[in-house]
């Protein structure tokens, strides 16, 4: 095999770690408003899925930007909202640690820290829904709801891989400067090539649904039309 050959695997490879490469760093760029983080997890989603996608020879970096560009509306206006109410439940959450820790009850605790995780859970789903699916912001905040829920092991999996730098971040500081050029470069379309394998079952049985929710109601159509056509024949 000539490892010159673009149709190498080698090469191949090469050329996907590059992609990789510059899905993050505009992932990074994007991500520095903060309030725009959800409309750039739906970019780098849909620039993993372009990537992914043997049949499809299109740009994953100018996918990024029309996923980007796609959920800057709807998924920045519900990404506000899910992080104000993180930040509100995350005081709360710090203001029943310490109330616990002078001895007071565990179960305002527990239940902050639940509120919080399906909370996080939700942003967690936000973005890459949106780039699936498309939708408007009741649609969205709906059905990220029942995938996150009805799923939650796998998007369990894609949270904590995305929370890995704040933790470092907050428990070893060194550690986190020492991995930020790794932070910059790549690891957030690592993350995201594992969310798109994990989601990849949840959202196709989603997509069932849609498809078969669309088939009744045409077929219910069809019936009313029928219907009416036969009134209309006996009157």
């Amino acid at each position: 095999m000539n490892i010159f050959n673009y149709e190498s695997k080698f090469n191949q490879m090469l050329v996907t770690v590059a992609d990789m490469i510059l899905l993050n760093l505009a992932y990074v760029v994007c991500c520095l408003p903060i309030f725009t983080i959800g409309a750039a997890n739906a970019g780098l989603f849909t620039g993993m899925r372009v990537l992914l996608d043997k049949e499809d020879d299109s740009s994953p970096f100018k996918a990024f930007f029309r996923g980007f560009a796609s959920g800057f509306g709807t998924v920045t206006i519900v990404g506000v909202i899910l992080t104000l109410l993180l930040a509100g439940n995350l005081y709360l959450l710090l203001n029943l640690l310490y109330l616990y820790w002078a001895g007071g009850s565990v179960v305002p605790l527990i239940f902050s820290i639940v509120g919080f995780s399906i909370l996080y859970l939700l942003f967690t789903v936000l973005g890459p829904f949106h780039a699936t699916f498309g939708c408007t912001v009741g649609q969205l905040l709906r059905n990220v709801f029942y995938v996150a829920i009805g799923n939650a092991p796998r998007v369990l999996v894609i949270a904590a891989l995305s929370l890995v730098p704040v933790i470092l971040f907050f428990v070893n500081f060194p550690v986190f400067m020492a991995s930020v050029i790794v932070l910059i470069a790549i690891y957030y379309s690592v993350c995201y090539f594992f969310a798109f394998h994990l989601l990849k079952k949840p959202f196709n049985r989603v997509k069932e649904l849609f498809y078969a929710a669309q088939e009744d109601s045409k077929e219910d159509a069809e019936e009313e039309t029928e219907e009416e056509t036969e009134a209309e024949a006996e009157e």
